[in-house]
């Protein structure tokens, strides 16, 4: 069965922001792969280094053709590219980390606002429930219904308004069930373990 709004206004929804959300852990992972990347580039540039440095050991031959040889062959394509990709993966990861920052800023503020929206959702329930329940438009209906000689339009007139007010209230039931399930889906609430349905009075258990 549905769960009732008394139970989604009487959800203990944690007040505090998690740290870790599933899409930064997701980004973290992406960092931890540029540098990873990085490091294979050095690693592999040292690698290189040393084989070049091992072959050049073994001439003996012309020592100062050797030197600029080896100075202009390495010095200067190499290790410009090696420094060049090493600037591209620091400005990646870089870029990377602020938009990382900026998206969990705006996460939070995300829920923030859900969290208002939740709020007023239910302040507006309580107030419109609380009013249709004291209002006399359904009291005076029921009891001109048994009445003899009242006018049939009257009666129509009393029984609009009455429609009227109960489509408002499920206006308001559903606005608070919308807010309700956004914020817990900001919170990230419905994406951990185990899975329950939030929608079902008993919350019920989902398989996967």
């Amino acid at each position: 069965m549905k769960i009732k709004t008394h139970q989604v206004i009487g959800f203990q929804v944690p007040d505090s922001v998690p740290q870790e959300f599933l899409f930064s852990l997701l980004q973290q992972t992406k960092l931890n792969t540029i540098e990873n990347e990085m490091k294979l580039s050095i690693a592999k540039s040292k690698q290189f280094l040393d084989f070049v440095q091992t072959k050049y050991n073994g001439k003996s031959e012309n020592l100062f053709e050797d030197n600029l040889s080896l100075g202009l062959g390495i010095n200067l394509p190499f290790f410009g590219t090696a420094r060049q990709e090493k600037s591209v993966y620091y400005f990646e990861k870089l870029t990377k980390e602020n938009e990382l920052k900026d998206e969990i800023k705006l996460h939070k503020l995300k829920i923030i606002l859900a969290k208002n929206d939740y709020d007023t959702a239910v302040l507006n329930f309580e107030t419109l429930n609380n009013q249709n329940k004291e209002s006399s438009v359904s009291l005076v209906y029921e009891t001109y219904k048994k009445m003899e000689g009242v006018s049939p339009l009257l009666l129509l007139k009393l029984k609009v308004k009455q429609n009227k007010k109960d489509i408002e209230i499920l206006h308001f039931e559903q606005e608070l069930y919308i807010s309700f399930i956004e914020y817990l889906s900001l919170n990230e609430i419905l994406f951990q373990k185990p899975y329950l349905n939030y929608l079902s009075d008993t919350l019920e258990l989902l398989t996967d």
